[in-house]
């Protein structure tokens, strides 16, 4: 039989040394991902034949029945129930019962050892010599007898290995699992006798060269499988290269003007919420492939170093030490795939509305604001649930830091009103849609436009490239010249001497065919609306119109219907009006 499995490990390697070296890299990296599928479900099948007996009958010993009390952690070798301190038995790395004592016995200083550990060590060097000393598994025997009020297992096979005491039960011990002495004896007999013959069977040479080739099997399918992730790494770096060089090579708008920017600051705002949701997507791969990567790793060496009884007691080591790295990059999984999350439905929510392109950019921009906040909260509660997790597995108490973290709350809270206080206006503005990234504002203390906004403070950049920060908190007024509608109230003065009735109509006309021209027609809303003679003065007749406009581009309309009636009005020789002046001479008779 083990010729026959032998054979079948020298089979694997066969079909890869016949393979052809001119495919072409598409079939290379389509042959690389099924091979590294192939050799991943290898490890997991070869990693399940690890617990095997070949050879030797699969049917299990008797199990020691598992204790009914709770255990305060799965992943600890020993522990503690009430008064009781426990610690496991174990013979080439497998574990097969508990010994038990008092609290005060077990309990040791830093630099010695405990009574009950230095009982684990002698039953372990009992078993071990057992099987140094040889014996038939055909005729090994585990018996147990009481002797001075104790319950002694002895391990005979009537012809090599005598007669010898190996272990002693105690009442305490059968305290633990819930059942009576005698019952524990004979479970505890049959495992010790499977086990013996396990351990013997697991030092034969030819089991051991079985082993050695499955072992090379696994660390073969572990390299190429980590090689084809490595490369898939290497990609996704590229990626996130691309990605940054692109966002880097975006400039801010350079206009003075206020207003002027706002939908190339939504343009921009949106761009880079894109570019975020593509880094997330990006780093989410990317420690996905690390965990994978890492557990594939540690499985792999902690299947090989299980199919040795000699290095067998390390397989548990590799497993639980470190598991608190595995919980780190798991959290860091987890908190960026729920900001994935979080974005997809966002974007899934935006979709949904119907409304106009700019509208919906600004939509974004809120959505990503309350996003920015949620993912902020979900970084917070996955962040604390994996310190929460690493601290049970280092066995800290979980009761007084959860009492601590509520008070160091309370008081963190008490001492930040401010803070809270920002960040309610913060949400409220969100809510209530009083402005957003991309407006033009007046907020009293500062006006132009809405650079960046959080829950907690909003950026304004003004003329100049005044850049003004202000907490949530402090703004109570707020003037938004860009929100849904703009308008562009204009007004002009024309000479005493001019036509009133050809100026109100030149007027009208440049607005009108304004209007109808196909650059500037979509950015006006509501035809034209000339309010006519606002006021006479000494400096001429005013005239006044109302034009409404797309949120923000009242600047720029303004500009080219100013361009135009400058060229319409010489063309109908109609004068702007000018201050006028009379002087009076004393003693002249002319004026």
């Amino acid at each position: 039989m083990l010729e026959t499995q032998m054979e079948r490990v020298e089979g694997i390697f066969k079909p890869m040394e016949g393979a052809k070296l001119n495919m072409t890299w598409g079939h290379r990296r389509g042959f690389y991902y099924i091979l590294s599928f192939i050799l991943s479900l290898m490890l997991s099948m070869l990693g399940l034949m690890g617990g095997g007996l070949p050879g030797v009958a699969q049917s299990s010993p008797a199990a020691v029945p598992e204790s009914s009390l709770p255990i305060a952690n799965p992943f600890a070798a020993a522990g503690k129930i009430g008064n009781i301190v426990y610690a496991p038995v174990t013979l080439d790395g497998r574990k097969l019962f508990q010994i038990t004592a008092e609290e005060g016995i077990g309990e040791r200083s830093p630099s010695s050892i405990s009574p009950l550990q230095m009982r684990v060590t002698m039953y372990e060097t009992k078993l071990n010599w057992a099987i140094a000393a040889g014996f038939d598994p055909q005729t090994l025997e585990v018996s147990f007898e009481f002797q001075e009020g104790q319950t002694v297992l002895f391990v005979r096979d009537g012809d090599r290995l005598g007669k010898k005491d190996i272990l002693t039960l105690t009442e305490l011990d059968a305290r633990l699992y819930g059942i009576g002495v005698t019952d524990l004896a004979t479970h505890v007999s049959q495992t010790i006798a499977q086990a013996l013959i396990r351990g013997q069977f697991e030092r034969q040479p030819e089991y051991l060269r079985l082993q050695g080739a499955i072992s090379v099997a696994l660390l073969l399918g572990t390299l190429v499988t980590a090689g084809v992730l490595r490369r898939i790494q290497q990609r996704l770096k590229r990626e996130w290269n691309a990605i940054a060089t692109q966002a880097a090579s975006e400039t801010s708008p350079s206009s003075d003007q206020e207003g002027e920017i706002q939908s190339d600051v939504l343009t921009q705002v949106d761009r880079q919420l894109t570019w975020e949701r593509q880094r997330d997507v990006n780093l989410l791969k990317r420690r996905m492939l690390q965990m994978t990567l890492l557990a594939i790793a540690l499985g792999s060496l902690a299947t090989v170093v299980g199919l040795f009884p000699q290095t067998r007691w390390l397989q548990s080591r590799l497993l639980t030490q470190p598991l608190l790295l595995l919980i780190l990059l798991l959290t860091s999984v987890l908190i960026k795939l729920a900001h994935v999350a979080v974005d997809r439905c966002s974007n899934s929510w935006i979709e949904m509305q119907a409304i106009a392109p700019n509208a919906s950019k600004r939509l974004t921009v809120r959505v990503s604001t309350f996003s920015h906040a949620l993912k902020g909260m979900i970084t917070f509660t996955v962040f604390a649930l994996g310190l929460l997790l690493i601290l049970y597995q280092l066995q800290v108490p979980i009761a007084p830091v959860l009492a601590g973290a509520g008070i160091a709350g309370f008081a963190i809270s008490f001492a930040s009103q401010n803070l809270i206080r920002d960040v309610i206006n913060g949400s409220l503005i969100l809510l209530e849609d009083h402005y957003a990234i991309g407006d033009v504002i007046d907020t009293g203390a500062a006006s132009g436009v809405v650079e960046y906004m959080n829950l907690r403070i909003t950026q304004i950049r003004g003329s100049g490239g005044r850049l003004s920060t202000i907490p949530n908190g402090s703004i109570s007024t707020v003037h938004n010249l860009t929100k849904d509608w703009s308008r562009l109230d204009f007004t002009i003065e024309i000479a005493y001497n001019s036509d009133v009735t050809q100026a109100l109509q030149v007027v009208k006309e440049v607005a009108e065919k304004l209007h109808q021209d196909p650059e500037w027609g979509d950015r006006i809303l509501d035809p034209v609306n000339v309010l006519g003679v606002n006021q006479i003065t000494h400096q001429g007749i005013e005239i006044s119109l109302w034009m409404q406009t797309q949120p923000g581009q009242q600047w720029r309309v303004g500009r080219e219907f100013r361009h135009r009636l400058k060229i319409a009005l010489d063309q109908a020789e109609i004068e702007v009006g000018v201050p006028q002046r009379s002087v009076y001479f004393h003693g002249d008779s002319e004026k």
